[in-house]
């Protein structure tokens, strides 16, 4: 019995407990300002949790979810980017864009501040929280893909945000400045080598304007990567709300010609979410986001990342596309460390 315990409690041991941990917040520097911070980087990144406060100034008549800019509170975060290295950038997003991946990722919708749009509050704050995770999420084994901050010189989050108006409208100003706390979720990395992360993860998005009707509008991607997931979105020409019915269809297509994916629209929609026990829909405050503008295509179904689409060479998205739209392609790529 005493040498069973004591096996057990070594074997506890060796699995290091996670860490969370504030890091330095990031102040709101004025519209179109990009605001660096340094992150730690002593040890293996699991997640970061960004919290958006603040509260934009405006009467509560003006506060309609007509009025509410797409994106509802974090349409005021134009970009947030994670880069290792000076430029290496491990995630580069929106702040509405993340707020989809989590929905994608984590399999629910995140909060909404209920008092956004209602018509009757007058300057309403907000106070909201978003994930990075520094591991792929829906994996298998999750820790293969981990970032240890140990690897880079150096190690930062930017943000760059928008001003009042990217949150509604008729605003005026800010009541209260916004700002990001950032708590990251780290740990020690294992001593044992066969049991520490294994591959680079990339969060990448493109960004193409279709000028009008293509039945095979093509993007190419990135050559010397894998693929495990696509996130597609269609908006309006200057990309300032979610449109739907522009695209009917989408291919992914590997090198060589191989087609891995060739579905319509409501397949990367509806049927995704099936797959993925996803709920069909998601609530915003603000009219200019629609849910069904937003597709899912997983190559990674069962999470092994061996399932992932290699691309030496000649990989593509081929869209058939019915007008003129913007097309949003938020994609993970997994390479070897």
């Amino acid at each position: 019995m005493t040498g069973t315990s004591s096996a057990t409690a070594a074997k506890s041991t060796s699995v290091p407990t996670p860490i969370y941990r504030k890091q330095i917040p990031v102040i709101y520097g004025g519209k179109g300002v990009t605001v660096p911070v340094k992150l730690f980087k002593t040890l293996l990144y699991r997640d970061i949790q960004l919290e958006l406060t603040g509260q934009p100034t405006l009467t509560g008549a003006n506060n309609t979810q007509a009025n509410t800019a797409m994106g509802d509170e974090w349409g005021c975060v134009q970009q947030i980017q994670w880069t290792v290295n000076g430029s290496d950038q491990l995630l580069t997003l929106s702040g509405d864009d993340l707020f989809w991946m989590n929905f994608f990722w984590y399999g629910q919708a995140p909060h909404t501040t209920a008092t956004l749009g209602d018509a009757t509050t007058a300057n309403p704050a907000f106070d909201s929280i978003l994930t990075i995770p520094a591991w792929m999420p829906r994996a298998f084994h999750p820790f293969d893909t981990a970032v240890d901050g140990g690897r880079y010189n150096d190690m930062q989050l930017s943000i760059t945000f928008g001003d009042y108006t990217a949150v509604n409208s008729a605003a005026t100003g800010w009541t209260a400045n916004p700002s990001v706390s950032i708590i990251s979720n780290e740990q020690v990395l294992p001593p044992d080598p066969n049991d520490q992360p294994k591959l680079n993860r990339v969060v990448k998005k493109l960004t193409n304007t279709v000028a009008g009707a293509n039945s095979s509008y093509v993007i190419p991607l990135d050559a010397g990567v894998s693929y495990s997931r696509f996130v597609i979105n269609q908006k309006t020409s200057a990309g300032t709300a979610d449109t739907t019915g522009d695209i009917s269809n989408v291919q992914v297509v590997g090198a060589g010609g191989r087609i891995y994916a060739d579905l319509p629209w409501q397949n990367l929609v509806q049927g995704a979410r099936n797959r993925s026990r996803l709920p069909q829909t998601v609530a915003r405050r603000s009219t200019s986001s629609n849910d069904q503008s937003w597709g899912f295509l997983n190559l990674v179904q069962d999470g092994r990342l061996g399932e992932s689409m290699p691309n030496p060479a000649d990989a593509r998205l081929v869209f058939n596309v019915s007008g003129a739209c913007q097309i949003n392609v938020i994609m993970e790529q997994i390479f070897p460390l």
